[in-house]
């Protein structure tokens, strides 16, 4: 599933994440928590510039964080401050691999 900021929040527990609508009165779809022992890695993926970067792959494809489960499932999270999500998430027990990958729609996991 991909999943888009503002119409979702990211949040960061010291126990996992928690992805939900921002909105309550717009139900998107049910929250996803996921703890930190379950997810083998998070990544950056998008475009490879930094935030606040124009680029002219701008309209073409965005920045954002997956979450990758153990299991083999993911959950992306796009936003425009991919190196401060990461950022903080670092200091929790979870491996993060800060190199951006390009997404795509077709074998979007590799």
């Amino acid at each position: 599933m991909n999943i888009s900021h503002p119409l979702i929040t990211l949040a960061i527990y010291p126990s996992g994440v928690e992805l939900r609508s921002t909105f309550r009165w717009l139900p998107i779809f049910p929250p996803w928590r996921a703890r930190y022992e379950d997810l083998s890695v998070i990544e950056a993926i998008g475009r490879p510039d930094a935030d606040g970067t124009d680029s002219a792959l701008a309209p073409i494809q965005a920045r954002g964080v997956r979450f990758v489960g153990k299991a083999g499932g993911y959950m992306i999270f796009w936003c425009l401050n991919r190196d401060e999500v990461l950022a903080a998430l670092a200091p929790h027990p979870v491996r993060i691999d800060y190199e951006p990958r390009p997404f795509r729609w077709l074998r979007p996991h590799r």
